[in-house]
């Protein structure tokens, strides 16, 4: 029986294109692992065709039966893994959920998980999944501005206030963050903060049109308060 250099080809695609995969799956890509997988699957199955054609021609009859019965189980099996991950690629929040589940806590996973939750406005979950990735004391300042995005949603501006300071300590020149924290200071009644975020905000004079009209309806509905 002659196997031939096609299943060799196969088998190497699948092993070289494999490589970068387990690398994104390390460093906690998981979601870009996942659709870099097309490599080696492409591989492995010239691989398997190649393999059936050889071991089928230089086979008995019973032999036969076996063979496609074991390579329709196999079909069939990727099949299954393959629809399955579909769904995953599908749905941003379940992929998060599963690539978590499957290299630990990563903070570029924990993070795009918040992201997506806060997206589809399940708060509370976000800030349990922030609030567990900061206690680890390993984050990014995107959980940062996760947090304060949420705690503003759920309407708790006070618990806003410190993860916008903290932001800004790292990022000071960011306007949106800067008029987030202008809008807590509105919420709060505290005009005095206010006025001196408005202020330095619009001394840069580079906002946008959407951060301009939220300055101006602050300070319409504070007129005669401060």
């Amino acid at each position: 029986m002659k196997i031939g250099l096609i299943p060799l080809c196969g088998f190497l695609v699948f092993l070289i294109t494999l490589l970068p995969v387990i690398g994104l799956v390390q460093v906690g890509g998981q979601s870009y692992a996942d659709r870099y997988l097309y490599g080696p699957i492409i591989g492995l199955i010239l691989a398997m065709i190649a393999l059936f054609k050889a071991v089928y021609g230089g086979s008995g009859r019973l032999a036969h039966y076996v063979l496609i019965t074991v390579v329709s189980v196999w079909f069939g099996w990727v099949s299954i893994l393959g629809y399955r991950q579909v769904s995953y690629w599908s749905d941003s929040t379940r992929l998060s959920i599963a690539s978590i589940s499957s290299v630990g806590k990563h903070p570029t996973l924990t993070c795009l998980l918040a992201s997506d939750l806060i997206r589809t406005g399940n708060f509370l979950a976000a800030r349990s999944v922030l609030n567990d990735t900061m206690k680890t004391g390993i984050y990014f300042v995107q959980h940062v501005y996760n947090l304060a995005v949420v705690e503003m949603a759920l309407g708790n501006y006070g618990a806003a206030l410190e993860p916008i300071q903290s932001y800004l300590a790292a990022r000071p020149d960011n306007d949106e963050v800067k008029v987030m924290l202008a809008v807590c200071y509105f919420n709060l009644e505290d005009y005095a903060s206010m006025a001196e975020a408005i202020a330095s905000i619009r001394a840069r004079d580079r906002l946008s049109d959407q951060h301009l009209r939220d300055l101006d309806f602050i300070e319409n509905n504070t007129e005669g308060t401060q």
